[in-house]
């Protein structure tokens, strides 16, 4: 029983991972574009 809840979890984890990952990387790409027009 326990066992199928992890897996369900890791599951979860797995799948939403690289969608925050992505999210993190186009926050990251606006700050340094925002970083770059303040310096100009």
């Amino acid at each position: 029983m326990y066992g199928m809840y992890i897996l369900f979890i890791i599951l979860i984890i797995v799948g939403v991972t690289p969608t925050f990952y992505r999210l993190y990387k186009r926050i990251n790409l606006l700050e340094g574009i925002r970083k770059l027009e303040h310096v100009d």
